[in-house]
């Protein structure tokens, strides 16, 4: 059962949803101070939070962390690699496993991940530690990143897959994301969203944005029931469905 929590003081709560499922919930200018989230939260929203939450036991298959300064904050071992608070609080916590010679450019690796939610990625991080450095110095932030995503088997991987890149020459992305999206389903409907020009909406949701980028499917074809899942709102990265549970309960993408 979706929860709203706008501007709400969490802190020191347990938000139990290993009973009832919390998917798709969204939580907006909340502090999370010790906010412990237990169960089945994926798909939910954290939009301009602070504080240090614990999202260890939680599912958060499909989140979407926008604005957010969650010093101390936990997560789970599956987190995935397309988040960007996450990311970068796990690089913060762990980057004294580094050693002190490359700990700089790894902390400015995590602060480099919440500078650009477009531009800011695993492949453009490579100005900050790769680009222009020795061999030894390269070696060394290898060893010490490859420790900080021990633990984190999707984080490692993402990783593993940008250092094979970097040593054979393979393509990288740039940071260079188109803002717009059409957005089509099979029976024929074509909805174009523009990021900088979002709808009057109920709430900041993507859950919110998807219904109402169904509404306008069903505008051209009242006659079929239309879904979506939007994974990110900025930058647009949104999938027609065949139906509202489709993306957690058929179709898992890697990285979310």
């Amino acid at each position: 059962m979706r929860q709203v929590h706008l501007s709400e003081n969490l802190d020191g709560q347990t938000l139990d949803a290993t009973v009832i499922d919390a998917r798709e919930s969204l939580f907006s200018g909340c502090s999370l101070v010790g906010t412990v989230f237990l169960g089945d939260w994926r798909g939910s929203d954290y939009l301009s939070c602070t504080g240090a939450a614990d999202w260890t036991q939680a599912q958060t298959y499909g989140s979407y962390w926008r604005g957010c300064t969650l010093t101390g904050a936990l997560f789970p071992s599956d987190i995935g690699s397309l988040h960007h608070e996450p990311v970068a609080e796990v690089i913060r916590q762990r980057a004294a496993l580094a050693l002190s010679t490359v700990r700089p450019a790894v902390l400015a690796v995590s602060s480099f991940v919440l500078s650009d939610y477009i531009a800011a990625s695993w492949d453009t991080s490579k100005s900050k530690w790769w680009d222009g450095k020795t061999a030894t110095f390269r070696n060394r932030a290898l060893s010490g990143f490859r420790t900080i995503f021990a633990p984190y088997p999707q984080l490692a991987q993402r990783f593993e897959e940008l250092v094979t890149a970097l040593q054979t020459g393979g393509s990288l992305y740039t940071g260079n994301r188109p803002l717009s999206q059409a957005l089509g389903w099979p029976d024929g409907p074509l909805v174009l969203f523009d990021a900088m020009a979002l709808p009057v909406l109920p709430d900041p949701s993507r859950y919110a944005l998807a219904r109402w980028l169904e509404a306008q499917a069903d505008l051209q074809n009242p006659a079929v029931a239309h879904h979506a899942f939007v994974w990110s709102a900025f930058p647009p990265d949104i999938s027609p469905v065949p139906d509202p549970d489709y993306w957690w309960r058929v179709a898992p993408r890697t990285g979310y």
